[in-house]
């Protein structure tokens, strides 16, 4: 089928609130099909071809298409792109993203404090960012800028509560350019030794794996030593707390 033809129809799919068939971590087990996931103890949260039992108990948003109806209404230009137009104010599409966006990285704040081998977390914000940005710059033409800004600073609040051994990677699977999907892909890392062999994109899993230590899978991580809290307590008398009571002004 033409890429027009297929764009066009599943826009008019999504618009409906057609919900996507997306794939659980168990179709890649049964299909012998092999991932950055296997042989270690990783949390996937919200990638959208690898849905976990535990992203439906959280009710992770999946499907922006379908679950972003009420915000956005996407259609195919003439010369066969996509176009998303608000169907709600700015500021109420911009507070969803925001929303969508903060609970996943909750859970990534939750499950860096365990003993996890890998997170690996998917946000769509700046991709509807982007897809929306030619028609919201029309009214408010810093509304991008903003958001990416906005991105900027949840990645340095999770990149703050890491410890020394940790690494911070941000991979694209495409770019956009007013508005559009394009070729330029993004894999970056904290220094360039951790990308050594890698020639592009396509080389994540490799630069990952070499990144990351792998142990027996865990069902459920402890909790690792600098964040068990214990170094930060010590016996408080009667008096500590009534010092501590009067300064807070309660006393």
């Amino acid at each position: 089928m033409p890429r027009d033809v297929r764009t066009g129809f599943g826009l008019r799919l999504q618009n409906r609130g057609v919900e996507l068939d997306f794939k659980s971590a168990g179709y890649f087990h049964d299909q012998g099909i092999e991932t950055v996931f296997d042989g270690r103890t990783a949390r996937p949260v919200a990638v959208p071809n690898y849905r976990v039992p535990a992203d439906d108990e959280l009710d992770i948003l999946f499907d922006r298409g379908a679950q972003l109806k009420e915000f956005l209404r996407s259609e195919k230009t003439s010369d066969g792109n996509k176009r998303s137009t608000p169907t709600a104010s700015l500021s109420r599409l911009e507070e969803r993203l925001a929303a969508e966006a903060a609970g996943k990285l909750g859970v990534v704040r939750s499950a860096v404090q365990r003993e996890y081998d890998l997170v690996f977390v998917w946000l769509g914000f700046l991709d509807t960012i982007g897809h929306v940005a030619p028609v919201a710059a029309e009214t408010d033409p810093g509304w991008q800028e903003r958001a990416y800004r906005m991105a900027a600073r949840w990645t340095e609040d999770v990149k703050r509560m890491l410890q020394p051994e940790d690494r911070v990677f941000c991979v694209s699977d495409h770019g956009l350019q007013d508005g559009d999907h394009t070729h330029n892909a993004f894999l970056g890392a904290p220094s360039e030794e951790l990308l050594d062999g890698a020639e592009s994109v396509l080389d994540v899993r490799d630069v990952l794996e070499n990144a990351t230590e792998s142990h027996r899978i865990i069902a459920e991580p402890p909790v690792r030593a600098a964040y068990s809290g214990r170094s930060s307590t010590h016996a408080r008398t009667p008096e500590d707390v009534e010092n501590r009571l009067s300064n807070l002004g309660y006393l």
